[in-house]
C-alpha cells in the first residue's frame, strides 16, 4: 500500500511539475512575440493623425492630457523598418538590455540624439574609445544602451533613437507609422480626442481561434503540451481506480460498509494522495522557474486537482455500482 501511494504521489508531482513547465513556455513565448513586436503588448494602438503634424507636436498634445499616463510612443519609419524613433511619458514598459540604459526622460528633451540598438547591430557600431556610435542618416550618433535577451528575436536587428528637439519638430507624422503603448490598457475614445487623431485601431488581433496571427497559432505547441499533461493526469487516475477494484471490493464485503460510505473514503485517500503530488510537484515548479505572475498557474492547477476528484468519485461509484449490478 505504501509503495502505491507513493508512486502515485510521485505521478502526480511529475504531471504538476510538467504543468508548470508548459506555463513557463507559454510566457517565453509571450516574451518573445513581445520582443518581436518592438516590444510593445497586445494592447497597443496605432494612430494616425493629419500627415503634417509634427512629431513634436503630436508629442506635446500627449504630454498635455493628464488621462493619459505612462506610455510610449514609437514612431515607425516607413522606409527602414528597424528604425524607430521613442518619445516616453511616466512609467514606460523598457525592453531587456544586453549593456548600458534605454531612454531616460532627460534624454527625450535634450538636443542631442541618442540611440539605443540590438545586440545584433551593436556588433557594427564605431567605438574609437570608451563610447560607441552609430552611422545613420550620414552622421554618427552616441549610443547608451544595446537590448536583446537570450532568447533570438526581431529586436536584436532594431534602432531605437530618441531624437533632438529641434530634429522632432521636423519630423512630420504623415513619415511613420505612430504606435501607442500604455502600461495599463489605453482607451482609444480619449485617445482620438486628446490626440487629434482622425483613426486609431489596434496593432494585434484579439481573435482566438480563426485564421491569421491568432494566441492559439501562436501557441500551439505549448498548449498540445498542457493537453497532453492533462490527459496523463487524469489518466493516472482512471488506472489508479480501475487497481484498485479488488481491494475496494474486498474491504466492502469484509468490513460491511455501504457503497458511498466506502467511495466517501476512498475519495478522502485519493485526495490526500494526489494533493500531496500535486503540492510537491507545483512548488517545484514555482521555485525552478521565474514567473511574471503565478495567479493563472494556481488556477488552473487547482481547478484540475478538483476536477480529478470529481473524476475519481465518478469512476469510483461506476466500479462499484458494476458490481451491485
Amino acid at each position: 500500500m505504501f509503495k502505491k501511494n507513493f508512486l502515485s504521489i510521485v505521478y502526480f508531482a511529475v504531471f504538476a511539475f510538467l504543468a508548470v513547465l508548459c506555463f513557463y513556455k507559454i510566457q517565453e513565448r509571450d516574451l518573445i512575440i513581445r520582443l518581436n513586436n518592438h516590444n510593445l503588448s497586445q494592447d497597443a494602438y496605432e494612430v494616425t493623425v493629419a500627415p503634417q503634424t509634427t512629431v513634436k507636436q503630436f508629442n506635446k498634445w500627449l504630454d498635455n492630457d493628464d488621462a493619459i499616463k505612462s506610455v510610449q510612443v514609437h514612431c515607425q519609419d516607413k522606409q527602414h523598418k528597424n528604425v524607430t524613433y521613442f518619445y516616453g511619458k511616466g512609467r514606460y514598459a523598457v525592453p531587456p538590455m544586453v549593456s548600458g540604459q534605454f531612454f531616460s526622460p532627460s534624454d527625450m528633451q535634450s538636443e542631442v540624439s541618442v540611440a539605443v540598438v540590438g545586440k545584433n547591430v551593436a556588433k557594427k557600431l564605431y567605438t574609437p574609445k570608451d563610447q560607441s556610435y552609430l552611422f545613420i542618416n550620414g552622421q554618427y550618433m552616441p549610443v547608451i544602451g544595446v537590448m536583446g535577451d537570450k532568447y533570438r528575436s526581431r529586436l536584436d536587428n532594431q534602432i531605437f533613437i530618441s531624437e533632438s528637439q529641434r530634429a522632432v519638430g521636423k519630423m512630420k507624422a504623415g513619415n511613420y507609422r505612430i504606435i501607442l503603448d500604455g502600461r495599463k490598457k489605453l482607451n482609444p475614445r480619449n485617445l482620438k480626442t486628446a490626440l487629434h487623431a482622425t483613426k486609431i485601431k489596434t496593432i494585434v488581433s484579439k481573435r482566438l481561434t480563426v485564421a491569421g496571427p491568432t494566441w492559439v497559432g501562436q501557441h500551439w505547441a505549448q498548449l498540445l503540451g498542457l493537453i497532453m499533461v492533462l490527459v496523463a493526469y487524469f489518466g493516472a487516475t482512471f488506472v489508479r481506480i480501475f487497481r484498485s477494484e479488488q481491494r475496494m471490493l474486498a474491504l466492502k464485503a469484509a468490513l460491511k460498509e455501504s457503497c458511498p460510505r466506502l467511495l466517501f473514503h476512498e475519495t478522502n485517500r485519493f485526495a490526500l494522495v494526489s494533493g500531496i503530488g500535486t503540492l510537491v510537484g507545483t512548488l517545484t515548479g514555482t521555485m525552478s522557474y521565474t514567473f511574471t505572475t503565478y495567479t493563472g498557474i494556481l488556477i488552473f492547477i487547482g481547478l484540475v486537482y478538483c476536477i480529478n476528484l470529481v473524476f475519481f468519485r465518478s469512476l469510483g461509484a461506476l466500479v462499484l455500482d458494476r458490481q451491485r449490478m
